[in-house]
């Protein structure tokens, strides 16, 4: 606004002047001081109308510097909130990276305490009664056999002879019933493991018949029950065994063996429902 006015009073000097100027030859002293007073006015005028326009241009300048300041200030900004963008994508990555290992080792410890467990309990693994080819007559002796790799603990096998069983049942007392049992000791076993109970005979028929029996087994890591049907043709047993946990349900089968002998000398179909 001051700079308008200063314009416009600039350009009135500026006229007076010129009509001053045209009056300056007559030879009268009071024109020629106008004359020299407006002159003297002009000057003044265009010193600070010059030194107003160079505090402006200063000011401009400060301003630019400030702006150029405040752009790079900008720019620092920008790259560092792009640099810590990076960081914190680095970090999280990590993240991710660090909760898979701990995911990793959790299952790890997850898998290795389930191993210690069933190290220390049995696990899985389970043991049968196998009928293996020692015969004598009218005896079979009995092998028990380890199966899974967790040792088994304070293992106990009972036999029941079914056939005598059914026979002491017709009117027999319940304690002639434990006549028809077997027991036998295992204690502890390890994958691989089997054993021949010499003192521990059962009968058997010499005709190629089945002779039932019904074998339950106790252990630290549970119980199984087994139907094992034994023959014996010229002299040589053979056997079909069904091992199951929790009862004889065909979802609970463990194991099943049946020897190629026992198919060729049994006659027809093997029935189970005997047992």
């Amino acid at each position: 606004m001051i700079d308008l006015a200063l314009f416009i009073l600039l350009g009135i000097v500026t006229v007076a002047l010129a009509v001053f100027g045209g009056h300056v030859s007559s030879g009268k002293i009071k024109h020629r001081i106008a004359f020299y007073v407006m002159g003297g006015i002009s000057i003044v005028l265009i010193i600070i109308m010059g030194w107003r326009n160079y505090l402006a241009q200063v000011e401009t300048q400060k301003a630019s510097d400030r702006l150029d300041s405040s752009i790079e200030s900008l720019k620092k900004s920008s790259e560092a909130i792009a640099n810590m963008s990076k960081e914190t994508v680095r970090i999280g990555q990590l993240n991710t990276q660090l909760q898979e290992r701990l995911l990793q080792q959790s299952k790890t410890i997850s898998g290795l305490s389930k191993e210690c467990i069933d190290t220390a309990k049995g696990g899985n693994s389970f043991g049968y009664i196998s009928g293996l080819n020692i015969c004598s007559s009218d005896h079979w002796i009995p092998t028990f056999v380890h199966k899974g790799k967790y040792p088994l603990y304070g293992v106990s096998a009972r036999i029941v002879d079914l056939e005598k069983w059914r026979e002491i049942s017709k009117g027999a007392s319940l304690l002639q019933h434990f006549s028809a049992d077997t027991d036998i000791n295992v204690s502890d076993t390890v994958e691989g493991w089997g054993r021949i109970y010499f003192n521990k005979s059962l009968p058997i028929t010499r005709d190629g018949k089945e002779h039932a029996y019904n074998v339950f087994i106790f252990a630290r890591n549970g119980s199984w029950s087994q139907q094992l049907k034994v023959i014996n043709v010229n002299g040589e047993c053979s056997y079909a065994s069904r091992v199951y946990r929790d009862g004889g349900k065909k979802e609970n089968l463990l194991f099943e063996h049946i020897s190629d002998d026992f198919r060729k000398n049994y006659k027809g179909d093997i029935d189970w429902s005997n047992h």
